[in-house]
């Protein structure tokens, strides 16, 4: 898919040291919303959308129609551009390369996979919109829950089907376009390993580059 690059008139690259300098200010972030719907650019309607969605609840009504119209934009614009325009998204597009590629290390197609980010918490609904179409199906940390004994391997609460738990516990901006990932895959106490991960923006995308395991039970 083609994506909206970096623009580089005075006007927008002049928004976006303002954003910059002030990434949290969601009035400079209307305003240059305002700017791009003149230009007919449709990266105004993602930045009223993620403004939006962070006060939605994920069963609210009308909450998935939004998040699904809010992904498709994001799919068509440049990492580079959203991570000066929506910090959030950005480091969401960072746990997205590292979920995928521990998924392709621990392929278990009968089963389910679990995600979680700092702290054991549940992914927001903007991160695990990403992984809708995924199979084996991905699912919040909060859908799984552990065996009869301390040795039973992780199980999906809904289905009873064996599942893994990959969790981010730590992201570090290392330079502009590289992050330093820790994170996990848990299938119960006795199968479970920490990872260290370098992630760069390359050729368009997040992408894992290099890792080493940290620990192993």
């Amino acid at each position: 898919m083609s994506q909206w690059p970096l623009s580089r008139t005075s006007e927008d690259q002049g928004f976006l040291a303002a954003l910059r300098a002030q990434p949290t200010d969601d009035t400079l972030k209307l305003v240059y919303a305002d700017w791009l719907e003149e230009h007919g650019d449709p990266r105004a309607e993602f930045i009223r959308l993620s403004i939006s969605l962070r006060d939605r609840q994920a069963d609210e009504k009308g909450t998935p129609m939004f998040l699904a119209r809010w992904n498709e934009l994001r799919l068509g614009i440049s990492p580079e551009w959203i991570a000066l325009v929506d910090r959030t998204c950005s480091e969401d597009d960072v746990r997205e390369a590292v979920f995928r590629h521990l998924f392709g290390r621990h392929h278990n197609p009968k089963g389910v996979y679990f995600i979680s980010t700092a702290d054991g918490k549940d992914p927001s609904p903007q991160l695990l919109c990403r992984f809708e179409h995924h199979r084996p199906p991905v699912k919040p940390a909060s859908a799984s829950q552990k065996g009869e004994n301390q040795h039973s391997l992780l199980l999906d609460r809904e289905s009873g089907k064996k599942g893994i738990l990959f969790g981010i516990s730590k992201m570090t901006r290392t330079k502009r376009n590289i992050w330093t990932v820790e994170a996990a895959h848990y299938l119960g106490p006795l199968a479970a390993a920490g990872y260290q991960w370098k992630v760069v923006l390359k050729e368009g995308k997040w992408q894992v580059a290099s890792g080493n395991m940290l620990w192993i039970s």
